[in-house]
């Protein structure tokens, strides 16, 4: 699974497709190896 960046509303967010129309997105700090602000949408 690999997460890309989001963009428009989103960006600074990555996301990865879970399953459908949902979407986990999150930030990622490259630094610290860390997730933050975490949510699972659906984006249709």
């Amino acid at each position: 699974m690999e997460a890309t960046f989001a963009e428009g509303g989103l960006k600074g967010f990555c996301s990865l497709t879970v399953t459908g129309n949902w979407r986990l997105i999150f930030r990622y700090d490259e630094g610290t190896s860390t997730a933050s602000d975490i949510d699972l949408m659906d984006y249709h």
